[in-house]
């Protein structure tokens, strides 16, 4: 199967900074919930995506190793995505199973703690894979 290619239209909103502490009355922390501008902007993204595999099977890549090439036009408001298949995901241990942009962020927050780079906002294109016996999984 092809590529999955998609622009989605509008805003987007930073996840990592999206909870909110939510408190009682009395000022204690009943727990963290998500802003409410983020769960509006990924409600619109889900419709938008859900749109465009209209009439396609889901999941569309399934048992695959995926590349996510995104490319977020400000000016404009919009945003490229294109999800690539690779290679059909390896049998047998891959190693943990976690979102690969959730290690990504703390490679990045270090880089900035350490100075290596004055803000991890600088960062305008990050390629990221990940390696598991010697296969791209």
């Amino acid at each position: 199967m092809g590529a999955f290619v998609v622009t989605l239209h509008g805003e987007l909103a930073s996840k990592k900074n999206g909870k909110v502490i939510r408190r009682d009355r009395h000022g204690r922390v009943l727990g963290l919930i998500e802003n409410a501008k983020v769960r509006k902007v990924e409600a619109r993204l889900v419709g938008q995506l859900t749109e465009a595999l209209t009439g396609k099977p889901r999941p569309f890549f399934p048992g695959q190793s995926l590349e996510l090439a995104v490319t977020i036009d400000k000016d404009r408001d919009v945003t490229h995505i294109a999800v690539i298949p690779i290679s059909e995901k390896p049998k047998g241990k891959t190693g943990r199973k976690r979102d690969i942009q959730n290690e990504l962020g703390v490679i990045c927050d270090a880089l900035e703690r350490a100075g290596v780079v004055a803000n991890d906002n600088q960062f305008a294109r990050i390629v990221i894979a990940r390696i598991v016996q010697g296969n791209i999984c």
